[in-house]
């Protein structure tokens, strides 16, 4: 399989769109329904299997503008058709005929939103399986746990507090965890690489009222998105290129740091953060890359 993305560029129309769902295997379609990807395969293995996902998303998206733009000329062009009835009544087959191409862009705009996936598949976890692919053992096993739904809900609800003014401002703050990826597998070198990537969500409801007693209601978003990335690399191999208390201390980055070690590896924990105020942001996969990166920089390869 080629490396490139092949999904990353529409290539049906509309009503094939809609018949390449039903043509997805049993065990895709599973995941699209359920939202999650979950198994062990190689990573050759995973690309075959979400290959055709990420083509369908992304007909999808382009269809669904498509379909949004059909919905928005038609509801003007019907509108302005009823001021025009009056004085010319053959117009109103032309506002019926308007009314009914808006009545079904309307249903097939939400019959294929109801498939939709969210970004994060198509520019994030697909990308990175690309890499490892390049940089894992041939037949290596991969395995990834992922979630791709909604994360503000009562799933992941952590607590919930409001502030305690009787007037306004009125301030209700929710806060989620969400583990939304785990990836695990073995590199090229013999290295062990684990991913482990969770959101701590904070949303602020916050309702006021300006002088003139009209009351607006805004909703805020602050997402840290946690890293934890642990590489264990073979002893025979692999030194480290500071002492252990070096290592731990630089901290200039701001990114912690443990080291352990056993009879064949020695293995560094890093952890690292982003934050995001929009709850549909897609990560940055070259942030990810470049803590992996840093963790090899921390060591040498032994004489």
């Amino acid at each position: 399989m080629s490396n490139k993305i092949k999904g990353d560029k529409p290539t049906a129309g509309l009503f094939k769109t809609l018949g390449m769902l039903s043509e997805l295997t049993p065990e895709q379609q599973a995941l699209i329904k359920k939202l999650r990807i979950e198994g062990t395969h190689t990573a050759e293995e995973w690309l075959e299997l979400l290959q055709e996902i990420v083509l369908y998303d992304t007909n999808n998206d382009a269809a669904r503008k498509k379909l949004t733009n059909t919905m928005t000329l038609t509801g003007i062009l019907a509108f302005i058709s009823l001021f025009i009835i009056g004085g010319f009544p053959p117009i109103l087959f032309l506002t019926l005929l308007l009314l009914l191409v808006l009545i079904v862009a309307a249903v097939l705009y939400y019959r294929l939103k109801g498939s939709d996936l969210p970004n994060l598949l198509r520019f994030y976890i697909f990308p990175l399986i690309n890499v490892l692919k390049e940089e894992s053992q041939a037949q290596a096993p991969l395995t990834i746990h992922a979630y791709l739904g909604k994360k503000v809900s009562e799933e992941f609800l952590v607590k919930e507090e409001a502030n305690s003014n009787r007037g306004y401002p009125k301030v209700r703050t929710s806060h989620y965890e969400v583990p939304f990826l785990f990836v695990d597998t073995r590199l090229s070198d013999g290295s062990l690489l684990s991913i482990e990537m969770r959101d701590l969500i904070r949303k602020r409801r916050i309702t006021k009222r300006n002088p003139r007693g009209k009351i607006k209601t805004k909703t805020k978003y602050k997402i840290k998105v946690n890293y934890e990335v642990r590489i264990g690399f073979p002893k025979k191999t692999y030194e480290l290129t500071s002492t252990q208390a070096e290592l731990v201390g630089n901290v200039a980055d701001k990114a912690k740091v443990k080291f352990k070690e056993n009879e064949k590896r020695n293995i560094l924990n890093i952890r690292k953060r982003q934050i995001y105020t929009n709850i549909s942001y897609v990560p940055d996969i070259t942030f990810l890359l470049s803590v992996i990166a840093d963790g090899y920089e921390k060591m040498r390869q032994s004489a």
